[in-house]
């Protein structure tokens, strides 16, 4: 088994053209042959006539001697007399017998084009009946058709030989042109193997090869980004990790140290344990439900929704939330129906809501609209806290992302809760904008399909 292409397509390219060069012999033979008998025919016929020409003039020395002459040129000769006996011959060749007796009678003989006696007699002889006198003679002249078949294919075959070498040589070079590229891919496959993202290969060509490498350059430039944002993520969870359980070890030592004897500090070492512990846990849920929704097959369980009033309940279990900032929570709910996952959905509004209540100062406003056009709801959260500038708004979906990683850590957020929301407004094929203003607010908009029945 030949496993190398460059190799593959040389010899199926040779197979082909020697399988082809076989039928192009055989019917450029096969035509050859039956169009030169058509020609000796007329060729014959008419150095018959001169033959018997002289000897019906009675001149038979000028007719043996045109008759010597065509032997010398290899084109065999015989007369017969009545009675079947030779009156002359240039070989020892002889015709067929009813070849014979047909002339003797007056008729004339010419061979077939598709008839093909067998050897040793000659492919094509035509007999003509000649006149002595009152005598019948019958002339036979039979041109080598053998010799000039065989000078034909010697021809023939050493231009056929002569295209297949040349042919060859040429596809042995251009072949490694088709070819080259392919190995390119390969060794740069090898490369990527390896976890080099970074290779790129050039190429010129415009044709599938040069299609295929621009899509090979393509795929490795994603996969470094893939790659980039893995390790990104890999450092962000780990920092994320490192930040509690430095402190839970920390604090952890110094109760079981005695370090610290008063039970009022040891209270409060154990509730710091306590809500680093709570940020471990919330961070573990956040990352495994992250990646159930970005998995293949992300949980879905579609039912129909009433949005108002699923809003209206999320609202009422964070009240004690809001009601310790002493926070005015407006909702201005209009009936619309969706079809979504109830479990997702919670956790959009949840996410949403939690945010506004933590950045949103002490009696601050929280305003919660539904509405809906002909296609869709639309659903605001706007707040008038703290906002965000323009620079992080490009980047707040960004798993780990936060505006404000010191109060974010003081308020126990993992950066984790608009990725989520973002993916579960995707799923449900709806989209998500943030508009915000330093120092004037914030406004998110969710967009969702309205329920079609």
């Amino acid at each position: 088994m030949i496993k190398k292409l460059y190799w593959q397509i040389v010899l199926t390219f040779i197979g082909s053209i020697l399988l082809s060069l076989v039928l192009a012999f055989a019917i450029a033979d096969h035509l050859y042959l039956q169009n030169r008998v058509d020609q000796l025919n007329g060729q014959v016929t008419s150095l018959a006539k001169e033959v018997a020409g002289a000897y019906e003039d009675g001149d038979t020395s000028q007719g043996k001697q045109s008759l010597d002459l065509l032997a010398k040129l290899d084109v065999k000769s015989v007369i017969y007399r009545k009675d079947g006996s030779v009156e002359y011959s240039s070989s020892s060749w002889r015709p067929e017998e009813k070849a014979v007796k047909k002339v003797l009678n007056g008729g004339v003989y010419k061979s077939d084009s598709n008839r093909r006696p067998a050897p040793p007699s000659p492919l094509v002889y035509n007999g003509y009946p000649i006149w002595m006198g009152e005598e019948r003679f019958a002339l036979f002249i039979s041109p080598n058709l053998v010799t000039l078949l065989s000078d034909f294919r010697r021809v023939l075959s050493i231009i056929l030989i002569s295209i297949l070498a040349i042919g060859s040589m040429l596809f042995l070079i251009t072949s490694r042109f088709i070819t080259k590229p392919i190995q390119q891919l390969t060794a740069a496959s090898n490369e990527l193997s390896r976890g080099n993202f970074a290779i790129q290969l050039g190429s010129r060509r415009k044709d599938e090869l040069g299609n295929l490498t621009a899509s090979f350059n393509q795929m490795t430039r994603e996969l470094g980004k893939l790659d980039s944002m893995r390790k990104q993520f890999v450092a962000d969870v780990s920092h994320e990790i490192q930040s509690p359980l430095t402190s839970i070890r920390g604090f952890a030592q110094a109760l079981k140290d005695g370090v610290i004897e008063n039970e009022q500090e040891q209270k409060e070492y154990l509730t710091i344990i306590e809500t680093e512990s709570r940020r471990l846990s919330e961070l573990s849920q956040n990352l495994l439900k992250l990646a159930a929704l970005e998995s293949e097959h992300p949980p879905f369980e579609p039912e129909k929704i009433q949005l108002d009033e699923h809003i209206r309940r999320t609202a009422a279990s964070l009240e004690p939330q809001w009601k310790a900032k002493q926070q005015n929570v407006d909702l201005r709910l209009n009936p619309v129906a969706i079809s979504g996952d109830s479990r997702q959905l919670n956790q959009v509004w949840m996410n949403l809501l939690t945010n506004a209540i933590r950045y949103t100062d002490e009696r601050g406003t929280i305003c919660v609209t539904a509405e809906s056009d002909e296609k869709q709801a639309i659903i605001r959260i706007s707040d008038n806290g703290a906002g965000i500038s323009k620079e992080h708004q490009e980047k707040i979906f960004r798993r780990f992302y936060k505006a404000d990683p010191a109060r974010t850590r003081e308020n126990g957020g993992s950066g984790l809760g608009l990725s989520i929301v973002k993916r579960i407004v995707e799923l449900h094929d709806g989209g998500i904008q943030i508009e915000s203003e330093p120092g004037e607010g914030t406004l998110v908009t969710v967009r969702l399909p309205k329920d079609k029945n």
